[in-house]
């Protein structure tokens, strides 16, 4: 029943995922589900949480580039939060 693919559901722009700055599918979650869907999660306040340290895990990060960095920890936010 569905008209379109699985795939355009979640590229729509409707549905986003949350990543862990240690993710290690990230770069392959961004290729998959598209830069413009994945959001920051920093875990606070859970007690392993490793915020504010995480946010500069993902800025180190040598497997996504900085376009993808200020996307994942700002921008997409800001669209889906409306800001």
């Amino acid at each position: 029943m569905l008209k379109k693919k699985p795939s355009e559901y979640v590229r729509s722009g409707n549905i986003y995922f949350s990543c862990e700055a240690d993710e290690w599918l990230l770069p392959q979650a961004v290729k998959l589900v598209g830069e413009n869907q994945i959001v920051y999660a920093s875990d606070f306040p859970h007690w392993d949480h490793s915020w504010p340290a995480s946010i500069d895990e993902i800025r180190q990060r040598g497997d996504i580039n900085d376009a993808q960095k200020r996307k994942i920890l700002a921008d997409n936010a800001r669209r889906l939060y409306r800001l």
